[in-house]
C-alpha cells in the first residue's frame, strides 16, 4: 500500500507536467523498481532438513523467496528474522536481485564456507514466526507455523500466491503439495496427571500425547483440546495454522494452563479424574475423547495398541512413553545372545530365552531391528519355548550375488522373509543397531507388547550376550565365546543346527577401566565471610590397566593411525604410539600433563605417584559427574572398505564400560570423601557395582582392598590431648580434620599426613581439645591440594 499511494501521486504528476520522453522514461523505470520491491513473497520454508536438501556437506534449514512480478526485484537492505525484537537479524546485501518469476534460497545457518547466502540463524522445528521486512522496517511478508515434519516443507499453493500448506521440498522450483491424512483418525493415546521430579517433591507439568495412525501426515491446525464435559469454551485456544503430526507419529502436549505451540490452557485432575477431548476446528465435531479416574503418581495411562478404538487402557508405572509407542513389556522371553559381525561359515543369529517357569508361546511374534518398523520377520505358528529353554533364529543369508526375497510368508530366516514390501533385515555390525521383539496375532496385527535393546559395533565373530548384574540391571556385553550350539561349523547349514546353550562369561580385557576418581574432596574458600564450595575437577582421573602379560598399543594393529578412545561422560582420543606395558597402568586426567608441569607435579604429590611414572594423558573433554555417569572405552575396528555402502566409516567396538553412581549399590565413600572407585577383580565384568570398592586412591599402581578407612583407636587425655589412630597405606597421603559441631560447614585441618613408606598405624595428635567439649574427626585420603 505504501508503494501504491506513491504510484498514484506520481501518475498524477506525470499527467500534469511531464513533457520530455527522457524524463518520462526515467520515472517509469523508477516506478517499475518500486513496484518490484513490493511483490516478492516468502514462498517455501524448511524448518527441519534431516537429509533431503544438501548445501555443501550440510543439511541446513532454508527459506525460499519468490518474485512473481514481471521485472527484477531488488531486496538489498531487506531484513529476514524469526524474532519481533530484531527485524534485521539477517540483512540482505545490496544489491540482492531476484529476476522475474525466479527464486532466491537463503540457507539458515552460519556455514559461510558453503554456497549461497546464510542467515546466521536456524528455525525451530517446534514452530515460530518468520518475517521478511523491507529496508524501512515494514512487513513485506510473514508466516507463523507450528511443529514441522522432518524433510518436508511448507509452501504456497498455488505457487507464489496461494495459502500455505504442507509441501514436498522443491527449492528453486514451483511448489508441490504433499498429501495429508484424515484428521478424524487422530487419537489421544497416553496421559500423565501426577508426575514428580527426581526430588520426589516438585511436580512436573501434566501432559498428554496424540497419535496419528494415518500413513500420511495430518494437519492439526485449528484443533481444540479441552477438559470440559461439553464443547470447548472460548478460553480453550485452537492450534495455530501449519501444525503437523507425522504419519504414524506422536506429539506431546503439556497441560499446564499455558498457551504455546505444545501447551494447552488447562490442567488435569489427578485426585478425582478428568477427561481430555479433541475437537475439530469447528469446535463441534468431536475427534476423540478419553475419560479417566484418580491417577497414581508417576504412572501414565494410555491406549494399547496405539490408537486402539476399543480404548483398552494400560498402566505403565514409572515407564511413561511420551511421543513414542505404548507397549507393555514382554516379561517371559528375552534376547539372550545375538551375532552381528559374520562371514562364512557363520551368519547373523538371534537367540531367545524363556526366563519364566511356564512354556512361552511366541507364535506370530515379530523380530525387527527397528521399533518404527516392527513387522519384519514373523515367527512361525507353533513356536513354543519351554521353561528355561532357548530358540535360535538364523539369518539364512542368501548366497553371494543373490538378493534376499522378502514376502509375507513366515520363512526360515529373518533375511529371507518379511511383510509385504517391508525389507528383510540383518544386524548392523559397524554402526550398531537395535533388536526388538513385538507380540502379534494370527492375523498379523501387533498386540501391544514388546522388548528391545540397542547395541554398538561388534568384533568379527564375537556375539553379544545377556548379563544380569548384581543390582538387577541387564547389560549386553561382547561375550568371551559364542554359545549358539554349533559354534565351530564348517558351513552355514551346520551352524544353523545349533539350538542354543547357556551364555559364556563376558569378554574382559586386555585393557580395563581399573580406577575412577570422579569426586575429589571439595575445596572450600571464603569470600567476605561467605563459605564457597568448589568442585575439585582438576584432580579427577581415570586409570586404565593392562591385565595381560604383554604390552598393548592403543591403536589398531594394522591401521595404526586409528587409536583407542574414551567416550560418553568424558572424551579422549589416545595419540598414536600410546601403550600400556604388561600388567601396567595409564592415567587420563582433566588437565594437560604435557603443557602444565606445575599441575602435573602437584597431582603426583597429591596421590603419591612416583616421578618416574609418566604414562599420563589429558586433558579429557567433559566432566565426571559427582552424581553418576558412564565411562566407555573403545577400540577401533577396520575402516569400512569400498564394498560397503558406508565406505570410509570407522567402527569403534566397546571394550569396557563403567556406569557408576553415588547411590544404590555403588560405594558411596567415593563421592567426595577422599576415596576413589577401584576395581575389585580385574578379570571380572566391569559394569557391576559388586566388582567395585571405595578406598584411598592408588593411581598408577595396584588396587589394594583392605576394608574401609576408619579410626582404629581414639584416646583422650592427658589434658587437652587426643590421640587418633588409623591404618595408613604405603604410598598413600591422608588428612585428619575436625570440627566442634556437626552443623558447622567447614572442617578444620588437624594434620596432613604425607605418603607413608610402608603400611603402618599412624597416630594423629590433637593438643587443642577441651576436656569439657565435643569434637568430631574425619580422616580422608588423599590430602587436599
Amino acid at each position: 500500500m505504501l508503494y501504491l499511494d506513491f504510484v498514484k501521486s506520481s501518475l498524477n504528476l506525470l499527467g500534469r507536467s511531464l513533457r520530455t520522453s527522457a524524463t518520462f522514461g526515467l520515472l517509469l523505470g523508477f516506478l517499475a523498481l518500486s513496484c518490484a520491491r513490493a511483490e516478492v513473497v516468502l514462498n517455501e520454508i524448511m524448518a527441519s532438513n534431516g537429509s533431503s536438501v544438501p548445501n555443501g556437506v550440510d543439511f541446513p534449514d532454508w527459506v525460499e523467496i519468490y518474485n512473481p512480478g514481471p521485472t527484477t526485484a531488488n531486496i538489498g537492505g531487506y531484513g529476514l528474522t524469526d524474532t519481533v525484537t530484531n527485524a534485521f537479524k539477517y540483512r540482505f546485501p545490496s544489491p540482492t536481485q531476484i529476476p522475474a518469476g525466479k527464486y532466491l534460497i537463503i540457507w539458515c545457518d552460519n556455514n559461510t564456507n558453503s554456497p549461497g547466502m546464510h542467515s546466521g540463524f536456524s528455525f525451530k522445528q517446534s514452530g515460530e514466526t518468520i518475517t521478511l521486512y523491507n529496508g524501512s522496517g515494514l512487513t513485506v511478508d510473514s508466516v507463523q507455523f507450528g511443529p514441522q515434519i522432518t524433510d518436508m516443507t511448507i509452501g504456497r499453493i498455488p505457487n507464489g500466491s496461494g495459502p500455505w500448506t504442507l509441501t514436498k521440498p522443491t527449492p528453486d522450483l514451483a511448489n508441490a503439495a504433499a498429501p495429508l491424512g484424515n484428521v478424524m483418525k487422530l487419537r489421544i493415546n497416553e496421559w500423565m496427571a501426577l508426575e514428580f521430579k527426581s526430588d520426589g517433591v516438585t511436580l512436573k507439568p501434566d501432559w498428554f500425547e496424540v497419535y496419528n495412525p494415518d500413513t500420511n501426515v495430518v494437519a492439526m491446525s485449528g484443533i481444540v483440546f479441552t477438559d470440559s464435559t461439553n464443547a470447548p469454551p472460548a478460553t480453550n485456544q485452537p492450534l495455530i495454522n501449519l501444525y503437523f503430526i507425522p504419519a504414524r507419529g506422536f506429539y506431546q502436549f503439556f497441560a499446564d494452563d499455558k498457551i504455546s505451540y505444545n501447551n494447552v490452557n488447562f490442567k488435569l485432575s489427578s485426585t478425582t479424574g478428568d477427561q481430555i477431548s479433541m475437537y475439530a476446528s469447528n469446535k463441534t465435531t468431536l475427534i476423540h475423547k478419553v475419560v479417566f479416574g484418580a491417577q497414581t503418581a508417576n504412572t501414565s495411562q494410555g491406549l494399547i495398541p496405539d490408537g486402539n478404538t476399543n480404548n483398552i487402557i494400560f498402566f505403565r508405572s514409572n515407564q511413561p512413553s511420551p511421543a513414542a509407542s505404548n507397549f507393555l513389556p514382554i516379561t517371559n522371553v528375552v534376547v539372550s545372545e545375538f551375532l552381528t559381525h559374520t562371514d562364512d561359515p557363520w551368519e547373523d543369529a538371534i537367540e531367545l530365552l524363556n526366563i519364566s517357569s511356564s512354556p512361552a508361546d511366541i507364535s506370530y511374534f515379530w523380530l525387527s531391528n527397528s521399533p518404527d518398523e516392527p513387522q519384519k520377520y514373523r515367527i512361525p505358528a507353533g513356536t513354543i519355548i519351554p521353561p528355561g529353554g532357548r530358540k535360535v533364529f538364523y539369518e539364512y543369508r542368501p548366497p553371494d550375488g543373490v538378493t534376499a526375497v522378502c514376502n509375507n510368508n513366515m520363512g526360515p530366516g529373518f533375511n529371507t522373509s518379511g511383510l509385504g514390501d517391508t525389507p528383510c533385515f540383518t544386524l548392523n555390525s559397524a554402526h550398531g543397531d537395535q533388536l526388538y521383539i513385538h507380540s502379534g496375532d494370527a492375523s498379523g496385527n501387533l498386540t501391544g507388547s514388546r522388548k528391545g535393546l540397542d547395541f554398538g559395533a561388534a568384533d568379527h565373530g564375537f556375539s553379544f550376550g545377556r548379563y544380569v548384574t548384581s543390582d538387577g540391571n541387564v547389560d549386553y556385553p561382547i561375550m568371551s565365546s559364542n554359545t549358539f550350539g554349533v559354534d565351530n561349523p564348517t558351513s552355514r547349514a551346520q551352524f544353523r543346527t545349533g539350538t542354543g546353550l547357556p551364555n559364556a562369561y563376558p569378554r574382559v580385557g586386555p585393557i580395563v577401566i581399573n580406577e575412577v576418581m570422579y569426586h575429589p574432596p571439595n575445596i572450600y574458600t571464603t569470600n567476605l565471610s561467605t563459605i564457597i564450595t568448589n568442585d575439585d575437577s582438576v584432580n579427577e582421573f581415570i586409570e586404565l590397566h593392562n591385565i595381560t602379560a604383554t604390552n598393548v598399543f592403543l591403536h589398531h594393529p594394522v591401521e595404526t593411525t586409528n587409536t583407542w578412545k574414551l567416550d560418553d561422560a568424558v572424551t579422549f582420543v589416545f595419540p598414536p604410539g600410546a601403550l600400556i606395558p604388561a600388567n601396567g597402568f595409564l592415567l587420563v586426567v582433566n588437565f594437560s600433563p604435557a603443557t602444565n608441569a606445575d599441575l602435573l607435579v602437584a597431582f603426583k604429590n597429591l596421590y603419591g605417584i612416583p616421578s618416574s611414572f609418566t604414562n599420563i594423558y589429558g586433558p579429557y573433554g567433559g566432566k565426571l559427574q559427582n552424581s553418576g555417569a558412564s565411562i566407555k572405552l573403545y577400540k577401533p575396528d577396520f575402516v569400512q572398505d569400498a564394498s560397503h555402502p558406508d565406505a570410509g566409516f570407522l567402527p569403534y567396538v566397546l571394550m569396557d564400560k563403567v556406569s557408576y553412581s553415588d547411590s544404590g549399590a555403588w560405594p558411596t565413600a567415593a563421592d567426595g570423601q577422599g576415596a576413589s572407585l577401584q576395581r575389585r577383580h580385574r578379570a571380572e565384568y566391569g559394569n557391576d557395582p559388586i566388582n567395585w570398592f571405595a578406598q584411598g586412591p592408588t593411581p598408577g599402581r595396584t588396587n589394594n582392598f583392605v576394608g574401609p578407612l576408619r579410626a582404629s583407636s581414639i584416646v583422650r587425655g592427658p589434658g587437652t590431648q587426643t590421640a587418633l589412630g588409623f591404618q595408613a597405606l604405603q604410598g598413600q597421603s591422608y588428612v585428619v580434620e575436625y570440627k566442634d559441631s556437626l552443623s558447622a560447614v567447614v572442617w578444620n585441618t588437624l594434620v596432613n599426613v604425607p605418603p607413608q613408606t610402608q603400611t603402618t598405624t599412624y597416630i594423629a595428635r590433637d593438643f587443642g581439645f577441651s576436656p569439657t567439649g565435643n569434637r568430631f574427626y574425619r580422616i580422608s585420603t588423599p590430602t587436599y591440594p
